[in-house]
C-alpha cells in the first residue's frame, strides 16, 4: 500500500476543534479526560485533565498564533477568577477539588498553546511561567484522512529552563581601563 502524505489546509476553526480533540493523547499524554470542549471565553479553548490528573487548558487559533497565546491567558486568568460559574458549568471539577483544593489555582492550572508557526518572545514568556507550553501543529493530509503533527515549538526546551545569562565574552583590556604593567612600572606606580 502506497502512502501519499500531502500538507493540507484547515479552513475553519470547527476542524481544527475537531483534530485537536482527537489529538488529546498527543498533548496531553494516554489517560487524559476531556472536561469542556468549549470554555465561555474569548477565543478558542479546550478544558482537560492531564496524565498527571493536572487541569489544562489548551488555547488554539486557525490562523494566529499570538492570538491563542494572549487569549489564552486571559482564559487562564478568567478561569481562576470565575470559579463558581465554572463549577456550575462543569461539575467535574467540583470533584477534582475535593482530591486538590489547589487544583484551580493558576500555579497549578497548565496553559497549552498550539500556534501554527513559532510565537516571537515564547522562550521569555515559558522562562516566566513554566506552567506555560507551547507548540506548533501541521495538518498533514495522509491518504483521504487529514490529521495533526503537533511538534513542541521550536522555543520549547523540553522542561529545562534555558540561561538568561550570556555566556561571559573577555572584555578587551583597553575597554577595563587597565594596563598591562611590567614589575618595574608596577613598582613605580605603587610609589606614587
Amino acid at each position: 500500500m502506497t502512502v501519499h502524505i500531502l500538507p493540507a489546509s484547515l479552513t475553519t476553526d470547527e476542524a481544527l476543534h475537531e483534530l485537536i480533540i482527537q489529538s488529546l493523547d498527543e498533548i496531553l499524554g494516554p489517560n487524559n479526560e476531556l472536561i469542556a470542549p468549549r470554555l465561555p471565553f474569548d477565543g478558542y479553548h479546550l478544558l482537560a485533565i492531564d496524565k498527571d490528573h493536572k487541569l489544562a487548558i489548551i488555547s488554539y487559533d486557525n490562523k494566529d498564533g499570538g492570538k491563542a497565546l494572549l487569549s489564552g491567558i486571559a482564559a487562564l486568568e478568567k478561569f481562576n477568577a470565575s470559579r463558581a460559574l465554572l463549577y456550575r458549568l462543569y461539575p467535574r471539577l467540583s470533584e477534582i477539588t475535593t482530591l486538590n483544593e489547589d487544583a484551580l489555582s493558576i500555579e497549578n492550572t497548565r496553559l497549552i498553546i498550539l500556534a501554527p508557526q513559532t510565537i516571537a518572545g515564547t522562550r521569555y514568556l515559558m522562562q516566566l511561567l513554566p506552567n506555560v507550553s507551547v507548540f506548533t501543529y501541521h495538518a498533514l493530509q495522509i491518504n483521504d484522512d487529514i490529521g495533526l503533527l503537533i511538534e513542541p515549538s521550536p522555543q520549547h526546551t523540553n522542561g529545562t529552563k534555558p540561561s538568561t545569562t550570556p555566556a561571559p565574552s573577555p572584555i578587551p583590556e583597553f575597554r577595563t581601563g587597565r594596563f598591562n604593567l611590567n614589575e618595574e612600572e608596577e613598582m613605580f606606580f605603587q610609589e606614587i
